[in-house]
């Protein structure tokens, strides 16, 4: 349950100074205003009893920053409140920027980022600035952060965004940064027993049972396309404390998954119950509650014990209609009520008890105001260390517990005779402790605050400076009936010296029972535009229709079928699914023209089918509306239809064609009375553009042609047939066409083994198989080999280098009756020997690293193991040095059976590999993965935090490690006060405590450096900076 000052329940105060805040996580997020202005948002979820920094830095990214002010603090339920920090920033021209802001500093004791309280939080967003995205918006977070995270237990977390611009989002796991975006030095990712990652399209992140307690940081990524083209990125970094979960929770209903037609409501009802005491909070989170137009509406939070109920409510509009569905996730938490410690203390009444100090303290504010205003404890000049303030026995037995309070040390200035004069040693900071055994102890460190740690002198450490408020798990070992906590400070120069002082110190119960979560998505849809009839307009079809409801679509998408399918739309379908067998024809672009002629790409319907049609609506963000009614057409059959054109001998000049077709059964013999006539064209390719007359056939019922003396192993034909009448005349005049129809070709593709059968025909009637046939030489006909529902048929088990001779029969129908049914057409026949063109397949690649001998191991998969190739002749072996470097052949391997190789002779184990098989007939497969590896698999250049140059012959110089692959450093060695002792290049240091400028022994204390270490990278010299202390000793 959670535990407030009653002056932060009365007004939000904000701090002066900058880094005060208790950050549980950061984020940004931009929108542009006009043009090339855009307004920024930092996005802060700080613990409740955090202050609020009055002012915070942003970079925008073209060497420019701001210092932004709040613009809204907003209590959640839960432990956070989230603050928001607003400005707007004009960029000089379009270009693509990132944005960010660092802030001093991460929580204590975060177990993955070591020196935390030192280690700045940092995130970034990527901004594409254009004149042609005016008005874009980066994507939000949906949900507040997760702070508590259930050890030993399958833990889902949202991290989904709401995109205004409805462009495609990709999510990815990242590795925490420090000041400036700079890598964190020896930063992992939290600890799971078996998975810890985010789905790339959801942004679910799954933390598959945590095995330790405490604080982890880790950051979740989320870039914009559009169409494939990157337009930004946000990212968020978040604190998540890992405990020990209760496995309780509340019972949550919500709505199911739905679809709704736009020009709808929708109403539900979501409710959650609990039988315990704890209050349940009910609250919802989703894109539905963030339109600009017609939101849904859903109050929240409901806080309540036993059942909570609020109503879910959406008038959905045509401006929601889109491809995706809105995800809207409801949540009941409980409000922990069951802890036996209400331990929360201010110090504005200017007493002590209950708590206790071995010394006098101060209730004055000697140090001006706390950044609450409110009167503070404060270790100044009537006392020195050691010093400590315990809190009474506690009862913290039941639970995970959090310690949080504000604390500040003054800034060292070295000044005494005033009240505000702080430390700057590492053994003049502050414990934090517990006892289970009363005030004389023993007592167990929680965690140190160290004054030395700030660049240079110390005692300037930026957060610790300012009054900040920290959190501290209480360890699992403190858990008892009886537990005090302390703030002890061990050692100081004198009561003048290294002042410090608590206020607002909480102690309180974590919820520990598990949230009931349930998503519900809701997929908005257009009407389908109604009324669709079609009639015959000559050989066309005419089509008409109502204008769609949802007037904000483009266009209209035309689909056409041979035949009736009987398709009604149901549920959520939207568009033409294709297993109606409906193909799009047509799409438009304006949604006020709501008619539409089919003319067959200029050539009039083929008769001797049913044409059915289909309408949509469509819209620019990839949606398109239900389908209208299915309306159909038949036209008349007064024109010749042919059904057959094929081949009935193959030859470059003496190839033969059979061509036939169906008189027409309607033709109106009293308007158009005979003679007739039908006139053969034929055009020697697929499209039929140029046509040869041939002959003439007269009378109806002369409906044959045999074409001779044609290339049929070469081209392909294309015949048309022209009816023409004569009114009992010799004059004979056009009355129809038939529509063009090909002849079958063959042609065949070598493989090894193999051969690809493949062919093409353009006809008016639908082929729905093919007959494959192959010569037999012993029997010396052609035998079927196989049926095929595509245009294509693979051969196999063949031999390298005979030739195989193939022809293929398409079997097709018309949709009508009254026609040939099947109709039968041969292709040519064509010959072909299989031979080895194909490379064998790629190998899978693996590197491992060999830092001693400066050498890299390749062990890669056999081809003939992996996918069959049985041919494999060797591989070749190739390196670049750097990522973006040209491969080159380093060495090549005879033997297919070996599938490994030692790469010597480099001066650093970085570079990237690739391995090529490569077979008998010379052909080269791709390349294989490819494998990068650098030097952080080796030892890296780390420097000890010791030495003892006393002269006794062990460790009396300050050396790194053990190192591998730096070229040179640069290491500047400074004392307390920022004067440079020692400087070098030589990565072995060698300093042996002595001032460079004097020659004299240093004496002895902690020690500051800055070493710039420039190490033999993937990426080439790349410099790394470290940062740190030495403690030197001269004493045995």
């Amino acid at each position: 349950m959670k535990k407030f000052f009653s002056s932060l329940l009365l007004l939000t105060l904000f701090c002066s100074s900058a880094f005060s805040m208790n950050v549980k996580s950061l984020e940004l997020s931009y929108e542009n205003i006009s043009q090339l202005t855009y307004r920024g948002n930092i996005i802060f979820y700080l613990y409740d009893p955090s202050p609020v920094d009055s002012i915070v830095e942003i970079f925008w990214g073209d060497s420019t920053y701001s210092f932004l002010t709040p613009s809204s603090v907003t209590d959640l339920p839960g432990e956070l409140k989230k603050v928001v920090y607003s400005g707007t920033h004009t960029y000089s021209g379009p270009a693509t920027f990132t944005m960010f802001v660092s802030y001093k500093v991460r929580s204590l004791n975060v177990i993955n980022v070591p020196m935390s309280i030192i280690t700045d939080i940092y995130v970034e967003a990527q901004l594409v600035v254009s004149p042609f995205l005016a008005g874009q918006k980066s994507p939000v977070f949906l949900e507040k952060p997760k702070l508590n995270v259930c050890r030993a237990t399958s833990n889902v977390i949202d991290f989904s965004t709401y995109d205004a611009d409805g462009d495609h989002l990709v999510y990815s796991l990242i590795p925490c940064r420090g000041e400036f975006g700079d890598p964190i030095t020896g930063y992992y990712y939290p600890t799971s027993s078996s998975q810890f990652s985010v789905d790339p399209q959801t942004g679910w992140l799954t933390w598959n049972s945590p095995t330790v307690k405490g604080f982890f940081n880790y950051a979740v990524k989320v870039s914009k396309y559009r169409n494939g083209v990157f337009l930004g990125s946000v990212m968020r970094d978040v604190l998540a404390n890992v405990i020990d979960c209760q496995m309780d929770s509340p019972v949550l209903t919500a709505p199911s998954d739905t679809c709704l037609i736009a020009g709808t409501s929708y109403h539900n009802t979501v409710t959650a119950t609990y039988t315990g005491i704890d209050t349940i909070s009910l609250t919802a989170t989703g894109s539905p509650l963030l339109q600009a137009s017609n939101p849904a509406t859903f109050p929240q939070p409901v806080r309540d014990r036993d059942t909570v109920t609020s109503d879910f409510d959406w008038q959905v509009s045509c401006e929601h209609v889109r491809p995706q569905p809105y995800s809207m996730i409801f949540r009941a938490e409980l409000e922990d009520s069951l802890s036996n410690c209400d331990c929360s203390y201010d110090f504005n009444s200017g007493q002590l008890t209950p708590f206790y100090s071995n010394v006098s303290v101060m209730f004055n504010n000697p140090c001006g105001n706390g950044w609450d205003g409110s009167t503070y404890l404060w270790f100044g000049p009537d006392s020195t260390a050691p010093r400590y303030l315990a809190t009474p026995s506690l009862d913290i037995s039941a639970g995970n517990y959090m310690i949080v309070f504000d604390m500040r040390f003054s800034d060292h200035t070295g000044n005494p005779g005033t009240n505000c004069e702080g430390p700057d040693e590492p053994d003049e900071g502050i414990y934090l402790q517990y006892s289970l055994s009363g005030l004389g102890g023993p007592w167990v460190t929680m965690a140190y605050w160290d004054p030395s740690l700030s660049p240079g002198e110390g005692g300037h450490v930026a957060n610790l400076i300012d009054w900040n408020n920290y959190s501290v798990v209480a360890p699992d070992a403190s858990l008892s009936p009886n537990t005090r906590f302390r703030w002890r400070q061990e050692s100081a120069t004198g009561k003048d010296y290294d002042h410090w002082g608590l206020d607002n110190i909480s102690v309180y119960k974590i919820s520990d029972k598990l949230t009931a979560q349930a998503e519900t998505e809701f997929t908005i849809i257009a009407p389908a535009p109604e009324n669709l009839t079609v009639s015959a307009f000559g050989d066309n079809a005419a089509l008409q229709w109502n204008k769609e409801l949802c007037t904000n679509a483009d266009g209209y998408k035309i689909y056409r079928k041979s035949g009736a399918s009987g398709y009604v739309p149901s549920g959520c379908e939207t568009g033409v699914p294709s297993w109606t067998g409906y193909s799009l024809i047509a799409t438009t672009n304006d949604i006020n023209d709501t008619t539409y002629t089919d003319d067959f790409l200029g050539f009039g319907l083929p008769h001797g089918n049913e044409y059915c049609y289909i309408v949509t609506a469509w819209f620019a963000n990839g949606a398109e509306s239900q389908a209208s009614n299915e309306a159909c057409l038949i036209l008349s059959d007064n024109s010749p239809v042919i059904t057959h054109v094929s081949v009935t001998a193959t030859s470059a000049t003496a190839g033969s064609m059979f061509v036939d077709w169906s008189k027409p059964d309607d033709l109106d013999t009293l308007t158009y009375p005979g003679p007739y006539r039908y006139d053969i064209y034929r055009a020697n390719d697929f499209t039929g553009i140029s046509y040869t007359f041939l002959e003439s056939n007269f009378g109806l019922d002369d409906t044959t042609f045999n074409d001779a003396g044609l290339n049929t192993s070469g081209i392909p034909y294309h015949y048309r047939i022209d009816l023409l009448y004569a009114s009992g005349t010799s004059v004979y005049t056009y009355y129809s066409s038939s529509y063009p129809a090909s002849s079958v070709f063959l042609t065949i593709i070598p493989f090894d083994q193999r051969l690809l059968l493949k062919w093409a025909f353009s006809v008016p009637w639908n082929n729905d198989s093919t007959v494959v046939y192959r010569y037999n030489d012993l029997t010396s006909v052609f035998d079927s080999i196989g049926v095929s529902h595509s245009d294509q048929y693979l051969d196999t088990g063949l031999v390298n280098g005979q030739t195989y001779c193939y022809k293929v029969e398409t079997v097709g129908s018309y949709s009508l009756p009254g026609f040939v049914n099947p109709i039968r057409n041969f292709s040519q026949e064509t010959c072909e020997a299989p031979m080895d063109v194909e490379p064998p397949c790629a190998v899978e690649l693996d590197v491992s690293v060999n830092c001693d001998e400066v050498a890299n191991y390749l062990v890669w998969t056999n081809p003939q193991i992996a996918c069959g190739d049985g041919d494999v002749g060797g591989y070749e072996i190739y390196f670049s040095p750097m990522t973006d470097g040209e491969f080159v052949l380093v060495d090549t391997i005879a033997d297919p059976l070996i599938t490994t190789y030692i790469h010597t002779g480099v001066t650093s184990v970085a570079g990237c590999y690739a391995v090529v098989a490569v077979d008998t007939s010379g052909n080269s497969s791709e390349f294989s993965n490819i494998v990068c590896v650098d030097i952080d698999e080796c030892d890296l250049y780390t420097l000890p935090n010791v030495f003892t140059p006393n002269g006794d012959g062990f460790n009396d110089f300050f050396i790194p490690f053990p190192y591998d692959f730096v070229e040179k450093i640069d290491i500047k060695i400074f004392d307390r006060w920022g004067l440079i002792m020692f400087t070098t290049q030589d990565p072995d240091i060698n300093w042996d405590g002595k001032n460079k400028s004097t020659s004299l022994d240093c004496s002895e204390g902690v020690y500051y450096y800055i070493c710039d270490v420039y190490e033999m990278r993937l990426a080439g010299i790349r410099k790394r900076t470290l940062t740190g202390t030495v403690h030197l000793y001269r004493s045995n």
